[in-house]
């Protein structure tokens, strides 16, 4: 992923955050839009590696 990909899936992504806390804004309703968002800025999601 270039830095403009980066940049533009953050600023396609970003949530204001729950308080001083910083929590995780993201809840499993979003795991669909935070995929395509990826796959849309040229990201790509691993599978863990083999042991």
């Amino acid at each position: 992923m270039s830095p403009n990909s980066l940049e533009g899936f953050c600023e396609e992504v970003d949530k204001p955050g729950d308080g001083p806390q910083f929590k995780a804004a993201f809840g499993e309703e979003d795991i669909e839009m935070l995929l395509a968002a990826i796959t849309k800025h040229g990201g790509e999601i691993l599978p863990p590696p083999e042991t």
